[in-house]
C-alpha cells in the first residue's frame, strides 16, 4: 500500500521529480480527466507541482477508497460464507457420526452372525453325532441279534 509519505516530493531527486512528474501527468490527466498543459514559465511549472501533488493526493484516496471497498467486500463475504461453512461443518461432523455408528452395527450384527452360525453348526454336529451314536448302536443291536441268531442255528 502507497502512503502519502512514500510519495511525497521531498524525498525524491530532481531527476526521479522530473521522471514521476511526467508519468503523473500521464496518469493524473487520463485517470482524472484533466489536462495540464505545458509552458515554459515558471507560472506553469507551478501549476504542475500544485496538479501534480493533487493528483497524487486523488490517486491515493482513490487506492484508499478501493482498498477500503475490497475489505468491506472481503468482511460481507466472509461473513456471508461463515453460516454457509458452519452449517457443512456441522453437517460433516453428523456424517462422521452416522458412519461410526453404522461402523459399531455392522462389527455387532457380525459377531452376532457368527454366534447364530456357531450355535447351528453345534446343533448340526450335535445331530449328525447323535445320529451316529442311534446307527452304531443299531448295528450293534443287530450284530448282537445275528450273532445270537448264529449262535442258536449252530446248537
Amino acid at each position: 500500500m502507497v502512503s502519502d509519505n512514500d510519495m511525497s516530493t521531498e524525498e525524491l531527486g530532481s531527476e526521479e521529480m522530473e521522471n514521476e512528474s511526467m508519468h503523473s501527468e500521464s496518469t493524473s490527466s487520463s485517470e482524472m480527466g484533466s489536462a495540464v498543459p505545458e509552458t515554459g514559465t515558471e507560472s506553469a511549472q507551478a501549476s504542475k507541482s500544485k496538479s501534480k501533488a493533487g493528483g497524487r493526493r486523488a490517486a491515493l484516496r482513490i487506492l484508499r477508497e478501493n482498498v477500503d471497498s475490497v475489505s468491506k467486500d472481503l468482511t460481507s463475504f466472509r461473513k456471508s460464507h461463515e453460516v454457509g461453512s458452519k452449517r457443512m461443518e456441522k453437517q460433516v461432523s453428523s456424517l462422521r457420526n452416522e458412519v461410526a455408528s453404522l461402523k459399531s452395527y455392522i462389527a455387532k450384527e457380525n459377531s452376532r452372525a457368527k454366534g447364530k452360525q456357531e450355535v447351528l453348526l453345534n446343533k448340526i454336529l450335535a445331530k449328525v453325532n447323535t445320529q451316529k451314536t442311534k446307527v452304531s448302536a443299531q448295528k450293534a443291536k443287530i450284530k448282537s441279534k445275528v450273532a445270537a441268531k448264529k449262535s442258536k442255528g449252530k446248537k
